[in-house]
């Protein structure tokens, strides 16, 4: 430990430390770290978990980029923004690797959203008490399709309110055949 007589500075590990407390090589510390002299900002650690704690906002960052956000205003989590406006809010593209993404109310599996992938097609599915009432997906072995399921569920192409299992309304152009079956085939 260096000490300089007419400085405030002390040093660990160099003979010419530029702040106040400067520890040159690998350091241990075991307890809490109080920061800006109040005991609710501080960073506290033990085998399992690393707690950062401040009655602000906190921020993960390198160099100018706005990295990872917590606004504690809104309880909220940016990454890439500062401005964070929902829970999550992320600035840029998203991507999920060996997984689904799922988007429920109130953490419920009744009514959700899921964006999905297989080896052999991409899919979003809407699931209502979890039976998928709408599928659109694309099949790279055979054509794509999309489906609909559910009691009394009419489609409806150019209209919000079909009044039948499938109701087309304005104008269209076809070019190959349609085939409209019925009860008798």
């Amino acid at each position: 430990i260096h000490v300089f007589p007419g400085s405030t500075n002390v040093g660990i590990g160099t003979t010419s430390p530029p702040y106040q407390l400067h520890v040159a090589g690998p350091t241990r510390l075991q307890g809490r770290i109080t920061l800006d002299g109040t005991a609710n900002n501080y960073i506290d650690a033990d085998s399992s978990v690393i707690q950062v704690k401040t009655n602000n906002h906190f921020q993960v960052a390198k160099g100018s980029n706005t990295g990872l956000y917590y606004n504690g205003d809104s309880d909220s989590i940016g990454i890439g923004t500062s401005t964070p406006d929902e829970k999550l809010n992320v600035s840029g593209s998203v991507r999920v690797d060996d997984g689904e993404l799922y988007v429920t109310r109130d953490g419920s599996s009744r009514k959700s959203v899921r964006l999905h992938q297989t080896t052999d097609k991409g899919a979003i599915t809407l699931q209502r008490n979890g039976v998928d009432n709408v599928n659109i997906s694309s099949d790279q072995t055979s054509q794509g399709h999309t489906y609909f399921n559910g009691t009394g569920v009419n489609v409806g192409i150019g209209t919000t309110s079909p009044s039948y299992l499938l109701e087309v309304t304005g104008s269209g152009i076809k070019t190959t055949g349609l085939i409209v079956k019925g009860s008798n085939g």
